[in-house]
């Protein structure tokens, strides 16, 4: 057992291929065959089976071949064991994500799904440590670009002053910035890729923002954007106000919110979650970057608002409290569906330059 200890010491402090194995045991066996002489087999074992250290506890001092072998056998198995948890893990994302596509109302859409934060450190501020900045993982479909996995990457251009109590999260599908009231925070985001190692320019997509609201105290989020966008989309009852400026737009929010009320999927929302919601539409030279900025009046307790690059209220059904369901376009009475720009009830989606399935391929 103490030399079993030992040679597993040494191979720990050694670096060796997987395949020095199978010369370990193609080599041994060759050694056997000749006189039966045990310094013909060390000898076949010393020149293709481990490094020096490792030859010499496991050869050099007759620890039994077999327990050698297991243990190379043992650590093997444990690698391979690693990779197959690995494809497993890659295979269940990729089952996850078709499956997300097939039920999705807006999969038709150009769609990007924010799957994971790999990085948080937003104006500097943590949890994480090194680069500024939040990195999100996410999935694109129909949006022009030859890839389909990628990072968006968000970045505060202006000092950052985050809640005490509550931090930035993925909250579902949404991202969710938190701010002290009273303060605003500028922030850029753009889409990297990390094979490639470039930002990407994406030709077609939205991004919304859900959750504007007021706090008890009358204290009301806002969310400022460039005007990068081709159209906006309000609901036809929305409690969100619009201010349009040459260089950009400002969205207030003016309803009080309610803890819990906020949305963690783009397939259904409420009326009262629609009201709250605002889509913006990529203009016709794409995406580069989105630059806006969110903050709140002043008043008590943390504000915070999300977004996802959907094209929510183009496409999210609506669930009505007594459970009936309604498409996003449907203007039946009680339904909350999207103005374009305010104004007009959106119809005709060609007019509008909206694309859906194989039209977003052309």
């Amino acid at each position: 057992t103490a030399q079993i200890q030992e040679f597993v010491g040494i191979m720990e402090g050694e670096s060796f291929r997987p395949g020095q194995v199978a010369l370990a045991t193609m080599d041994f066996e060759q050694g056997s065959q000749g006189d039966g002489n045990t310094s013909d087999r060390l000898q076949a074992c010393n020149r293709h089976f481990m490094p020096k250290k490792a030859f010499n506890a496991c050869c050099g001092r007759q620890v039994i071949l077999g327990s050698c072998f297991v243990l190379m056998t043992f650590s093997m198995g444990a690698s391979y064991l690693s990779y197959w948890r690995a494809y497993n893990e890659l295979s269940r994302r990729e089952a996850s994500r078709t499956r997300i596509l097939q039920d999705s109302p807006c999969a038709a859409f150009p769609f990007i799904r924010l799957e994971k934060i790999l990085h948080s450190n937003l104006g500097g501020r943590g949890p994480d440590q090194g680069d500024e900045g939040i990195v999100y993982r996410v999935s694109m479909s129909n949006v022009g670009v030859p890839v389909s996995r990628a990072e968006l990457r968000l970045h505060a251009y202006t000092p950052y002053v985050p809640s005490a109590g509550r931090g930035n999260s993925l909250n579902g599908e949404w991202a969710s910035i938190v701010v002290e009231p009273g303060t605003w925070v500028g922030l850029v985001a753009n889409f990297w890729d990390p094979v490639a190692r470039r930002n990407l320019t994406v030709p077609r997509g939205y991004l919304s923002f859900s959750d504007m609201d007021a706090a008890i105290a009358g204290q009301k989020e806002f969310v400022t954007v460039a005007n990068f966008f081709l159209n906006y989309y309000v609901g036809n009852s929305t409690t969100v106000q619009v201010e349009e400026h040459t260089y950009s737009t400002t969205f207030w929010g003016q309803e009080r919110g309610f803890k819990g009320t906020s949305p963690h999927k783009g397939t259904i929302f409420t009326p009262a979650q629609k009201r709250e919601t605002t889509t913006l539409q990529f203009g016709p030279e794409g995406l580069q970057a989105a630059v806006f900025k969110f903050g709140s009046m002043g008043g008590p307790g943390p504000r915070s608002i999300q977004f996802a690059f959907q094209a929510t209220l183009l496409c999210t059904r609506t669930q009505m409290p007594d459970g009936r369901m309604f498409t996003a376009t449907d203007m039946s009475p009680g339904n909350i569906f999207p103005r374009a720009n305010g104004n007009n009830p959106v119809k005709n989606f060609k007019q509008l330059e909206i694309c859906t399935g194989d039209d977003c391929r052309k």
